[in-house]
């Protein structure tokens, strides 16, 4: 490590192993640049912090982690000497991480991914095959796991009170995912844009038999069970579709999932309550020090991702 003396007195404040890895990991990062600089973190410009995280070349979420963990360690390092750090330290209130199509693959609120999904599939009502993944990615946010959201039946659907209903398992909906919810209950098929010879038309697709929300349309010669991966790579062969030349990062299942869930869990700790991980860890406990290390600071990368939309919005 660069400056190792004052970054072991920084990692001996820790009483977290995980903790410590995470900030072991960004000093061996910096070590390289601050060596090519003859400066110690502490003591960059808020363009030097800025363009150490774009070359990363990482998601929107892990750039915006990084940033979480340089300004920890800047507040101590400010702190450590009394808040009189040189340079522009003390001015790094938020380190800011642009947001491209590159990089950014979380969602800040339910507004934010509708206006994804509209730039990206056809409106509800024209009733495309484009309804299935924006059904998809809202049973995602609202919080349906990947093993069961292929599992969603029609009646598990309750237009009237805006719920799933699935194992006894309420998730709430919300208002923008209705409109192609109610598509993908009371469709039997959808239709999709066709040309030939220069004339435009419309294709209507038949669905497949069964009583899923989510069932497909029908695939000649199609025998195995519909597979949310193949479900997703449709979604994202149709958003690189619509985005042209310009590259965009795939979106997983776990993106909704995990900004649904940072959501509520915002709204929640809005209201005084205080956040807990549990939901997103499962399995065995040997590693939970070390994964809600990680959803921590996945949460609090989150929330500077709500700040920029929120900012982004107010300049509108």
């Amino acid at each position: 490590m660069f400056n190792a003396e004052l970054k072991d007195r920084f990692l001996e404040t820790f009483q977290s192993e995980a903790e410590r890895r995470n900030f072991q990991t960004l000093f061996r990062q910096t070590e390289e640049t601050e060596r090519s600089l003859g400066r110690d973190l502490w003591g960059w410009t808020q363009d030097e912090v800025e363009e150490f995280i774009m070359g990363l070349n990482v998601r929107h979420t892990a750039a915006l982690r990084k940033s979480a963990f340089i300004r920890t360690y800047l507040r101590w390092c400010a702190d450590a000497n009394g808040g009189n750090v040189e340079g522009e330290v003390l001015e790094l209130k938020r380190v800011s991480v642009r947001v491209t199509p590159e990089n950014n693959r979380l969602f800040a609120d339910p507004q934010d991914l509708q206006e994804f999904m509209d730039s990206v599939f056809e409106p509800e009502e024209m009733c495309r095959v484009d309804n299935i993944y924006r059904a998809l990615f809202w049973m995602g946010f609202s919080g349906i796991h990947s093993k069961d959201v292929l599992s969603v039946r029609m009646n598990d659907y309750h237009r009237e009170t805006q719920e799933i209903v699935l194992n006894g398992q309420s998730y709430p909906l919300y208002a923008q995912s209705i409109a192609s919810l109610d598509n993908c209950l009371i469709l039997d098929k959808f239709s999709r844009a066709s040309c030939v010879g220069g004339k435009a038309f419309e294709v209507q697709l038949p669905r497949m038999e069964g009583d899923e929300l989510l069932r497909p349309v029908a695939q000649r010669n199609a025998t195995n069970k519909p597979e949310l991966r193949r479900f997703m790579q449709r979604a994202n062969d149709l958003i690189q579709k619509k985005a042209g030349g310009e590259k965009y990062r795939s979106i997983r299942y776990s993106d909704l999932y995990v900004s649904g869930i940072f959501c509520r869990m915002h709204e929640i700790e809005l209201k005084g309550i205080p956040v807990s991980f549990d939901i997103l860890i499962e399995g065995t406990e040997l590693y939970r020090e070390t994964a809600e290390s990680r959803l921590r600071a996945d949460y609090e990368a989150w929330l500077e991702l709500v700040k920029h939309v929120e900012d982004s919005r107010r300049i509108k």
